[in-house]
């Protein structure tokens, strides 16, 4: 990124990176910086739209304004777990998908660049 931010790596267990490239999906694990960056970023991305737009609905966040934040928790780990889980998905994938969800990746990572500029 421009502010040369670098996402934290977390080394997959070989099981998961050979279930993962089972799959024709890239392997984390062997990703370059920049690959690894948009990779995590799709996913952090996933993870907030997914936390801002449905998953807001599924959690009751509109309808129990006083349990705002228990909601707000539970929505976040649901965000987390399929939105974020989709858009990492996607981001490994070698088709037109995972471009799509790197690009997403890396507007993201930029949007935080230029925010913290």
């Amino acid at each position: 990124t421009a502010l040369h931010l670098n996402i934290p790596r977390i080394t997959l267990p070989e099981p998961v990176a050979e279930a993962l490239e089972s799959i024709d999906l890239k392997n984390p694990n062997e990703l370059d910086t920049e690959e690894y960056n948009s990779y995590s970023g799709a996913a952090i991305a996933g993870t907030l739209i997914f936390f801002l737009l449905p998953g807001a609905l599924v959690s009751g966040v509109y309808d129990v304004i006083g349990e705002f934040l228990a909601a707000a928790g539970k929505d976040f780990a649901f965000s987390a777990l399929i939105g974020g889980g989709l858009a990492a998905y996607l981001s490994l994938r070698k088709d037109g998908a995972g471009e799509a969800a790197n690009n997403l990746g890396k507007t993201a990572l930029n949007a935080v660049d230029k925010l913290l500029e």
